[in-house]
């Protein structure tokens, strides 16, 4: 393989693409800099109530106020939302990331800070009255090089959509059961207080 044909086959790594419930996120290069980009999937726009649910958590995104929220930016065709455009930094799946790197897992505090990360963001989240309501590993990002967990669409804004289990496809197994079998997003206080999912 020469330098050329390596570079070719890096470059096609780098664009590969990864499901998520709204779309395929994969990373471009535009003028120079690499940013992550959303296709959102044109059969969800089929739907009115999907259509009206990106345009709210488009809205909602621009005011989230934690370091663990992958802002975006949103590019429509015709009136349509058809892309996000995520703000400037390198960012993968949990799940890419432990395709490979295994070894992280035992770096010392990584457990800890991933799952103090996950509850300090959605205890914020529920604040404002949003529900992150899907942990798989295939729809949680962490930034590249410190591995911050960041969390890009939440699951309370696609609730109306009738068929959550189609619409979390491959990711249905870490979506709670009752969002899946009964429609509702059930919400408790612990003894402290805190909102616990």
């Amino acid at each position: 393989m020469n330098y050329e044909e390596l570079l070719e086959a890096r470059n096609d790594v780098r664009n590969k693409k990864y499901w998520l419930p709204i779309g395929d996120y994969y990373r471009q290069q535009t003028d120079g800099k690499w940013r992550g980009t959303v296709d959102v999937r044109k059969e969800l726009h089929e739907s009115i109530t999907f259509s009206k649910a990106l345009e709210e958590d488009a809205e909602k995104n621009k005011t989230l106020a934690t370091r663990h929220q992958l802002h975006f930016d949103v590019v429509k065709e015709d009136g349509v939302i058809s892309q996000l455009t995520l703000e400037p930094g390198n960012y993968m799946t949990v799940e890419q990331l432990l395709i490979d790197n295994p070894a992280v897992v035992a770096q010392k505090d990584f457990y800890g800070d991933v799952f103090k990360a996950l509850v300090d963001t959605t205890t914020y989240l529920h604040q404002q009255g949003i529900y992150h309501v899907c942990f798989s590993p295939k729809t949680v990002f962490v930034r590249k090089g410190d591995n911050a967990i960041m969390l890009l669409s939440h699951g309370s804004f696609y609730f109306g959509l009738k068929d959550q289990r189609a619409f979390y496809g491959k990711c249905a197994d870490f979506v709670a059961p009752e969002v899946l079998d009964r429609g509702t997003i059930d919400v408790s206080v612990s003894a402290t207080g805190n909102v616990v999912p």
